[in-house]
């Protein structure tokens, strides 16, 4: 029993080691996304409009010359950050590329603006870990299989072990 216990607390540590999708790049912008979309909602019931593309996404933690109603800040940064990549998110008002009030997007990985297209997150395509991160996906597969082949080897090579020693009855 103790090899099973060993056998599960290590293969814990290399599947959960090898799952990196909380801190994936990809994960980290598309969150960081919706949290910009949910900021701009609120500024958007509070003031009565969308930021302007002018105004951007700054206008979530300062309040723009000439707007009533504001309230914010609507983010929990002292400034805008830049997406994992070290670039700006893109915000258009109105929507110039997608089907929602605004466009809100990262150049992603490449770094090239591709108008929310290619390997860019937006807030108007749906992103599946698989479309962007298929390594993280096949690693995390095959060691959760991995792991499960060794647990059921070793448990039956346990309940053999007893059988032989007579501490399990073979019921036959």
């Amino acid at each position: 029993m103790k090899y099973i216990t060993l056998l599960s607390v290590i293969f814990s540590f290399v599947f959960f080691s090898n799952t990196s999708f909380a801190s994936d790049k990809l994960g980290y912008a598309r969150v960081r996304i919706q949290t910009f979309e949910e900021g701009i909602q609120i500024f958007q019931k509070d003031t009565g409009n969308y930021p302007s593309t002018e105004q951007g996404l700054n206008s979530l933690i300062k309040a723009p010359p000439g707007i009533s109603g504001w309230n914010g800040p609507y983010l929990p940064y002292p400034i805008i950050p830049t997406d994992p990549w070290d670039e700006e998110y893109r915000y258009f008002y109105p929507a110039k590329i997608g089907d929602k009030e605004f466009d809100l997007y990262s150049k992603g990985k490449n770094k090239v603006d591709e108008k929310g297209q290619a390997d860019d997150i937006s807030n108007w395509r749906g992103h599946s870990l698989w479309q962007y991160n298929k390594k993280s996906v096949m690693v995390y597969c095959i060691t959760f299989l991995i792991g499960l082949i060794i647990v059921v080897f070793l448990t039956k090579l346990l309940v053999n072990k007893r059988q032989q020693s007579g501490i399990i009855k073979n019921k036959a």
